[in-house]
């Protein structure tokens, strides 16, 4: 980082390219300090990739890295983002028409709707991503999304249509929140 601050101080022209290039091998251990590193030398496209490995972080880990004059972006921006991603899966699972019994069997054709089991078990897996700090384990669980756990009195009590530790309504919602992921506006709109 203090070669490629020294190469934009002194405008060394010639090593700027280089500098920023290898500045994306530290994504994402050190996305915060590349973008206050883009921020202030006007690098956009280093901003926009580091930025993406942000999202998630919590606002106070990010704001300590950041330069003043960037705060107000950043809380901006990951309000937006957490809009954007939470938002549309929330209203998703509450959109649904919630039954007692079981959800309807979408491989056979039935619209979806959501049994209580399996609307309490996505809301908590919303939660639990919520709790996420990074963009490559948000992500990773996004690829991998099973639920901790079915129903406290065990695998029989789950919902009959939804196999295993998965709910059907699954790949829609984790597609919904990719969506808002690639949806998110960049750092610069903010600024």
């Amino acid at each position: 980082m203090e070669v490629a601050e020294a190469v934009e101080k002194y405008q060394v022209f010639w090593a700027m390219n280089p500098c920023q290039q290898r500045l994306v091998t530290y994504l994402p251990e050190h996305a915060a300090e590349i973008v206050g590193h883009a921020v202030k030398h006007d690098v956009d496209s280093l901003l926009a990739q580091a930025v993406r490995f942000l999202g998630p972080s919590p606002c106070l880990d990010v704001l300590k890295k950041f330069p003043a004059h960037l705060v107000m972006a950043w809380v901006e921006y990951q309000k937006n983002w957490r809009d954007l991603v939470f938002g549309p899966a929330i209203q998703y699972i509450e959109s649904r028409e919630y039954v007692t019994s079981y959800c309807n069997n979408v491989a056979k054709g039935e619209d979806p709707d959501i049994c209580r089991i399996c609307r309490i078990c996505l809301l908590a897996w919303l939660a639990q991503l919520e709790k996420i700090d990074s963009m490559p384990s948000f992500k990773a669980a996004l690829k991998n999304p099973l639920l901790d756990q079915k129903h406290p009195r065990g695998e029989k009590e789950w919902c009959k249509n939804c196999p295993g530790n998965y709910c059907q309504n699954l790949p829609a919602l984790v597609r919904i929140m990719e969506a808002g992921i690639e949806a998110a506006p960049p750092l610069s709109n903010f600024l």
